[in-house]
């Protein structure tokens, strides 16, 4: 994202959001079935006393393996009619990776020490069926206006006043990107996310 724009607000608060306990793998594996007694003792409760009139479920995965994104819809609809939903794997499939992001710290006090052991340093994370490749990230540490850029694993004794810049990069994509909508990557070359 460009310097000069700010984050923009997440779209839906943290208090909003609610977890269940459940995992497909990117494959299609179930690594972990959905929890449906914590779906009907926790969730469904908390739905129901928060009034809401729409609700996005959106779990790792549901792209490849959709089942229980669709069972906890039904779980909703049952016990909560006329309550909008809306699953991620019914939407379109053609999107970018993630966007990465960029941190910097300012180190206040000598004696302090970076362990860093990271990955996607040399080499980027793929994309799927057909999406691009993601970015690369880094970590750097000016000291002094002198960049000193590390290594994916590295330690190092740092100093007071060392500006420590971590960057991850982005995610690989989703489909093949000359499906992706017209509209949709109109907004990233403005948002100045993709090059025009």
């Amino acid at each position: 994202m460009p310097a000069s724009r700010s984050s923009p607000r997440p779209p839906v608060a943290r208090r909003d959001c609610f977890e269940v306990a459940e995992r497909i793998d990117a494959s299609g594996n179930i690594i972990l079935p959905l929890d449906e007694t914590m779906v009907r003792s926790e969730l469904i409760p908390a739905l129901a006393s928060s009034g809401y009139d729409a609700v996005a479920i959106c779990l790792l995965s549901a792209y490849v393996a959709p089942a229980h994104e669709q069972r906890l819809k039904a779980m909703i609809a049952v016990a909560l009619p006329g309550l909008r939903i809306a699953c991620s794997h019914e939407v379109a499939r053609e999107f970018r990776g993630g966007m990465g992001f960029l941190r910097r710290f300012e180190i206040l006090a000598d004696e302090a020490k970076l362990a860093l052991y990271s990955d996607r340093l040399r080499r980027p994370p793929d994309g799927l069926f057909g999406g691009e490749a993601g970015s690369t990230g880094y970590c750097e540490i000016r000291r002094g206006g002198q960049p000193l850029r590390l290594r994916s694993k590295d330690e190092v004794q740092l100093q007071r006043g060392d500006i420590v810049m971590l960057a991850v990069g982005g995610g690989g994509g989703y489909g093949d990107p000359a499906r992706r909508a017209a509209a949709r990557i109109a907004d990233d070359v403005a948002d100045g996310y993709v090059a025009g």
